[in-house]
């Protein structure tokens, strides 16, 4: 009987894990479809652009979806956006703040604004695609540089591919093994790595590796990805007291149990490296449009804030730190985890309830911004430094190789409760 319940158990994750499979390979047949009234063959022109700045960023996050112009060239960012967007004004707007406290219905609406903001950010950056194609000059017929309707269609394409491509994530998240959203990035990044290797590869059979370099690389891979699992899976556990009123013997007394409070070691996630990232490459990107400018700023962003420059990764490091305090400050607020925490009887070993514990909270929080923030950034620099070491960027660390591995680390979290739900709900049945 047991082998026949885990046998029913392990078929219904293997059909939730088939259908996941289906979805994503539906998406990345679909990145392949070319927007409408675009020439193609003319692609080729915007390459350069989609390899290093802002819209090298968002390439690597459509799985080069960008740099095809297909249907999904957006992929799920305006959602990103949006969510990041409408997180900061629920910590901050009295009204969605007492939406969120009115628990699933709030959190519902709340979802449902996201989705709202996520078609407007993806209209205005899709128009925003559209105008650089045109500017471009990759519009089919006799004006190449695109009339008003080529634009709008383009915009409203790409618009609808976002929302498509949510509609895939949430199917993913209700009828798949979850982590919808974070499934689809996954899958458009990771399809970029076999490229990324074989050109390193490549780079060794023509000489201008030698093997003890491309081995020196790949045990840095092996190391951060480590490195990676071993952060983003480590916690702070603060030791708590709670109190409970019990009944014994006819009357009433205070029983104390103990419990824990963990918090991240990284708790701002993958969002600073994705900030700062975008911050700083904006110049460059806005420079790589101009390359024949006599301009001498222009001239400077080109030359020191590109890849691999010392300038750069002092920047980026900065940025990385900033929005790691910033976006921790603004997402968790510990004066409502204290008062949470009052509320329930329980408090900090050697701490006073209240506004003591309120301070001790927020010390512990910068610390672990700090340790989160400095294993970030040596991350994301690992990549820089190897440009510089040997004047090719390699994408062996940063924000995709952080993205990557935590939602593999999520996923495969995600697969052991389908098994043990599936497992206890089959001995539910049985008692």
């Amino acid at each position: 009987m047991a082998k026949k319940q885990l046998k029913q158990a392990s078929s219904g994750l293997m059909s939730k894990v088939i259908f996941t499979i289906f979805v994503l390979i539906a998406y990345r047949l679909g990145s392949f479809i070319p927007l409408p009234n675009i020439d193609v063959s003319m692609l080729s022109s915007i390459e350069k652009y989609t390899k290093s700045g802002v819209f090298g960023m968002f390439n690597m996050l459509s799985g080069g979806s960008l740099a095809r112009m297909s249907i999904f060239a957006l992929t799920i960012i305006p959602y990103i956006t949006s969510s990041i967007i409408v997180q900061l004004l629920t910590s901050s707007l009295p009204s969605l703040k007492a939406l969120k406290k009115e628990g699933e219905s709030g959190q519902k609406q709340i979802n449902q604004y996201t989705k709202y903001a996520t078609i407007i950010i993806a209209f205005f950056q899709g128009f925003a695609i559209a105008n650089g194609i045109g500017a471009s000059g990759l519009y089919l017929g006799d004006e190449s540089h695109g009339t008003l309707y080529q634009k709008l269609s383009v915009a409203l394409t790409l618009t609808t591919g976002t929302m498509i491509l949510l509609w895939m994530g949430e199917r993913i998240t209700a009828k798949g093994i979850g982590n919808g959203v974070s499934l689809m990035i996954f899958a458009g990044i990771i399809s970029d790595f076999p490229k990324a290797f074989i050109s390193m590869f490549e780079l060794t059979r023509s000489g201008a590796l030698s093997p003890i370099q491309l081995i020196f690389i790949l045990a840095i891979f092996i190391v951060s990805i480590a490195m990676i699992v071993l952060f983003e899976k480590s916690y702070r556990i603060i030791t708590v007291q709670q109190s409970k009123q019990v009944s014994r013997f006819g009357g009433t007394q205070t029983a104390m149990g103990t419990g824990q409070l963990p918090l991240k070691l990284n708790p701002a996630g993958v969002i600073p490296p994705i900030f700062a990232g975008s911050v700083l490459m904006l110049p460059a990107t806005i420079a790589g449009f101009m390359p024949n400018s006599t301009n001498p700023i222009i001239h400077f962003i080109a030359g020191n804030i590109s890849h691999g420059q010392p300038l750069f990764i002092a920047i980026y490091v900065a940025l990385i730190y900033f929005f790691t305090f910033f976006y921790t400050s603004i997402v968790f607020d510990t004066k409502e985890v204290a008062n949470n925490l009052r509320k329930s009887n329980t408090f900090i070993q050697g701490i006073r309830p209240g506004e003591r514990t309120q301070e001790y909270i927020e010390k512990l929080t910068k610390y672990l911004c700090f340790i989160g923030g400095s294993y970030i950034a040596l991350v994301c620099i690992i990549p820089e430094l190897m440009s510089s070491m040997y004047s090719q960027f390699y994408a062996i660390g940063g924000t995709g190789l952080l993205i990557v591995v935590n939602v593999s680390t999520e996923t495969i979290a995600q697969i052991q409760v389908h098994k043990l739900s599936s497992k206890y709900d089959k001995l539910s049945q049985k008692m």
